[in-house]
């Protein structure tokens, strides 16, 4: 977009009223603001009409009103670490919604077992403000948590840190406020009944709680949510394994996760083992150690978990194809005896050896991370597919994606297109395989904004390659396919996923009335879901 179509298209006449409502302060049409809000971790869309930030449930539904009235699409965007699409327009006169204003910590009842916090409120400070009452959420937010927020992991689904024993983010909330596409406030569970003052249990008759989960808010936007509680488990215990091929280690990454007992279980493919470590060697790894002596359960154990990291260094991968990583907790260490003792009979069941532990516990020391998994260590760009599939298929998944990389096997050769795969499991039932794409391409707006500066300076920068960037998306879009053709489904559908059209027909019927419903003008993030 040329200056004069940009100063033209940030004087429509809606702003007006917006910055009535919200003030003109949070109304933004500077181009560097609405170019970032145009692109994910992997499109870069045209700029947005401008970015709305309200403080409030009061200034939401005034300006999402507003738009409807207008006819403005609104994209409601989160902490922006998604790469389907979920918040990338469609329409060049889209607003994008900013809730980084909203992000209070409304209350934490600990007679109730609850928290509610609003939706833009990252996981990162949840974390932070419940651990300092010996407290947490089942699930309790992903890798990416350090910018991903509330409102964006309800919309668009979200799993790592506590599911592999309590589910996904859906499986921990009781009750969310949303607001639709008329500016109408709607609160789920016991909030919506005249009668019951406070959010604490989902099970309200009909579950409009679930309507509002993994929508990509085409149905409505979330104001804020509360959570389920628990209390913080005092003891951990960390255990890593190798595997010569990928069925071994499924086998025994299905038997761990049907056990019940981790907190959280990681794999990875020799390739994606290996660029994790070089992505740590250009880290500071005084501020790794840091993190392990803090977390790692008082001074003494968390220094001698720290100089096991430091003695093991890099080389603790050597001649490591496979890996599964787990996290457990619980009361105390003799308590976990038993859990442990399972994990390790069947990994060596399955063909397992026991290796250092250093991933499995720098995943839980350091959580969230600046995501700088966006731009490999080699300055390669980064994008994922994923599919969720049950343990019966998980070979059937791996042979579909490997299906695609050899059909597009000349297209990788002539770009320099590199593979790996992370995988895990949710709860006691299902399985995550997460195929993920590494090329030389140029950086968009998006990575020099959130991957740290120092990391950006000691990684190649590779020129714009439209080329390889449409390479990219073929297979990845292939990758989505081929999932959902052995019976795959998805997190953050967004736009990217196949997912209306697949619908039975009585499902997309259903679909479509709830879309009506919901978003009556049709101006809440046209085109996600497929709708």
């Amino acid at each position: 977009m040329d200056a004069l179509a940009s100063t033209a298209a940030t004087r429509h006449p809606a702003l007006e009223t917006l910055r009535r409502v919200l003030g003109p302060e949070n109304v933004l049409t500077d181009a560097g603001v609405r170019t970032l809000h145009g692109q994910d971790v992997f499109r870069k869309a045209e700029p947005v009409l401008a970015v709305l930030r309200p403080g409030g449930v009061e200034e939401l539904a005034a300006a999402v009103k507003a738009c409807a009235e207008a006819g403005l699409p609104i994209v409601p965007r989160g902490g922006g670490m998604s790469y389907t699409d979920g918040y990338v327009p469609v329409r060049a006169d889209s607003v994008s919604l900013d809730l980084s204003r909203m992000n209070r910590i409304v209350s934490i009842d600990e007679t109730d077992m609850t928290v509610t916090a609003e939706a833009g409120v990252t996981w990162a400070a949840l974390r932070e403000a419940l651990a300092a009452r010996g407290l947490r959420t089942p699930y309790w937010g992903p890798m990416s948590g350090i910018h991903a927020t509330v409102g964006g992991a309800l919309s668009q689904g979200s799993i790592f840190f506590g599911s592999a024993r309590n589910g996904a983010v859906a499986d921990s909330v009781l009750s969310i406020t949303v607001v639709t596409g008329d500016g109408t406030v709607l609160e789920t569970g016991t909030a919506g009944s005249r009668h019951v003052e406070s959010p604490f249990f989902r099970w309200h008759g009909p579950d409009l709680t679930g309507l509002f989960c993994g929508d990509a808010g085409a149905f409505g936007v979330k104001v804020r949510a509360t959570f389920r509680l628990m209390k913080l488990e005092p003891a951990q215990e960390y255990l890593s394994f190798g595997f010569d091929d990928h069925d071994s280690m499924a086998a025994a990454l299905a038997a761990i996760a049907r056990e019940g007992v981790c907190s959280e279980i990681a794999a990875f493919d020799p390739y994606l083992a290996q660029l994790r470590m070089k992505r740590a060697s250009l880290m500071t790894d005084v501020g790794a150690l840091g993190a392990l002596v803090k977390g790692q359960g008082g001074l003494l154990k968390g220094v001698t978990a720290a100089a096991k990291v430091a003695v093991a260094g890099r080389r603790f991968m050597d001649g490591v194809e496979w890996s599964i990583h787990c996290a457990l907790d619980g009361l105390s260490e003799a308590a976990l005896k038993p859990a442990v003792d399972k994990v390790r009979a069947a990994a060596k069941a399955a063909g397992g050896r026991e290796i250092e532990n250093t991933i499995a516990r720098m995943m839980r020391a350091m959580p969230f991370p600046p995501p700088n998994s966006m731009v490999a260590p080699g300055g390669e760009r980064w994008v994922p597919a994923h599919g969720i599939v049950p343990f019966s298929r998980m070979k059937a998944a791996m042979d579909a994606c490997e299906a695609v990389f050899a059909d597009h096997a000349a297209d990788c050769e002539r770009f320099g297109i590199e593979h790996g795969y992370l995988m895990t499991t949710i709860a006691t039932h299902a399985y995550l395989i997460e195929p993920c794409l590494y090329w030389p391409d140029g950086r968009n707006e998006i990575h020099t904004t959130y991957v740290e500066a120092d990391y950006l300076r000691r990684v190649a920068e590779h020129a714009p390659n439209p080329e390889a960037f449409a390479a990219v998306e073929r297979i990845k879009k292939a990758l989505g396919d081929a999932l959902a053709a052995v019976g795959g489904t998805h997190f953050q559908l967004g736009k990217f996923y196949t997912y209306a059209p697949n619908l039975k027909p009585a499902n997309l019927t259903a679909l479509k009335a709830l879309k009506a419903l919901f978003d009556p003008h049709g101006v809440l993030n046209p085109g996600a879901l497929g709708l």
